[in-house]
């Protein structure tokens, strides 16, 4: 299993929502890791917390990364 981490640095921007953020990312994926994407075999994590994407876009060499995070897993 494969493992990234996305970055404060990489957040382009964020909705606070009732229970959860939504987060768009911008970051770098190998070959290897899009393809451990639709093999479901990359675990992403954002401060610490897994995450589930809602939506991958890759827009100029570069990916856009869409997904939610559990506010009461950031509480820490």
């Amino acid at each position: 299993m494969m493992i990234k981490e996305i970055t404060i640095q990489e957040v382009l921007s964020y909705t606070w929502l009732d229970q959860s953020v939504q987060v768009v990312a911008k970051t770098s994926l190998s070959a290897e890791e899009h393809e451990a994407i639709f093999r479901g075999q990359l675990q992403m994590k954002f401060l610490g917390v897994d995450l589930k994407l809602t939506a991958v876009q890759v827009q100029e060499g570069a990916a856009l990364l869409n997904f939610m995070v559990s506010t009461h897993l950031l509480q820490d």
